[in-house]
C-alpha cells in the first residue's frame, strides 16, 4: 500500500511513510478485512436500514494526501474529527 502511494507521488514524507507502515489499519475495519490495505479503497463501515451509507474509513490515498498537505512538523498536533453515526 505505502509503496504504491510513494510510486505515484501521493506520499513523499518519510515520517508519514513510517506512520502509514506502522498503524494497523485493519483494527479500524469491520469484517471482511480484504480492503484494509488497498491504496484506493474507501470502506463503508455503517449503513442504515435502507442501505444509505452513514460512515466510512477514507482510502489510504486520501489520508496520505491530507497528511502531506498538512505539512506536520515535530510538536505540532493533528486532530481529525469524525463522527461514527
Amino acid at each position: 500500500m505505502v509503496d504504491a502511494l510513494r510510486a505515484e507521488g501521493t506520499l513523499s514524507s518519510l515520517q508519514i511513510d513510517a506512520v502509514m507502515r506502522t498503524v494497523p489499519r485493519h483494527e479500524f475495519f469491520p469484517p471482511p478485512l480484504d480492503k484494509a490495505y488497498e491504496p484506493y479503497a474507501t470502506v463503508i463501515t455503517k449503513t442504515d436500514e435502507h442501505g444509505v451509507q452513514l460512515s466510512s474509513v477514507s482510502a489510504p490515498q486520501i489520508q496520505a494526501m491530507m497528511l502531506e498537505q498538512a505539512q506536520l512538523r515535530p510538536r505540532m498536533g493533528y486532530w481529525r474529527s469524525a463522527r461514527a453515526g
